[in-house]
């Protein structure tokens, strides 16, 4: 045999058993399949809208409340995850407003009409709470909306009158 094609036949040997060798050492793996897409859960949304019908007003809030209907018509919202945050709501045909010093009365809109906050503590807990009154353009009611411990600032820009 030619000395070339000796070489070429053992170079030819070698490429074989690598090919051969690679070949068996991925067939003895265990095959791998792709993994399994977790199923696709709807988010719960972070936001829910309170609407009351009655008092004309709507208004987002976080889905960490919890609502309950009080005894005087109007409704408590309770944050589950701060017992200091809560947001009432009531309304009527008219309500009086809190006598405070002028440095702690705010001037807003809701929309395009005027609004009062005043800003106030609950003595006990020593919690901020801001009191707005406003009065439903249409349905002639006054609204009454409390805010502790920052809830009201959360929910103000989304206030909305509904008819």
């Amino acid at each position: 045999m030619h000395k070339n094609t000796l070489v070429l036949t053992i170079i030819l040997a070698i490429i074989a058993a690598i090919v051969a060798g690679v070949n068996i050492a991925n067939n003895s793996k265990p095959s791998q399949q792709a993994p399994t897409p977790a199923p696709f859960v709807t988010p719960t949304p972070a936001y829910q809208t309170y609407s009351d019908p009655q008092c004309g007003i709507a208004f987002q809030f976080a889905n960490t409340y919890e609502s309950m209907d009080s005894q005087n018509g109007g409704t408590l919202l309770t944050d589950k995850t701060n017992p200091k945050k809560a947001i009432a709501v009531t309304c009527d045909k008219t309500i009086d407003r809190p006598k405070m010093a002028k440095d702690q009365i705010e001037t807003t809109t809701i929309g395009t009409v005027s609004a009062t906050i005043f800003k106030d503590r609950e003595p006990q807990s020593d919690t901020a709470v801001l009191k707005l009154f406003v009065r439903h353009p249409s349905k002639k009611l006054d609204i009454f909306i409390a805010g502790s411990d920052g809830a009201l600032e959360e929910i103000q820009q989304s206030i909305r009158f509904i008819d």
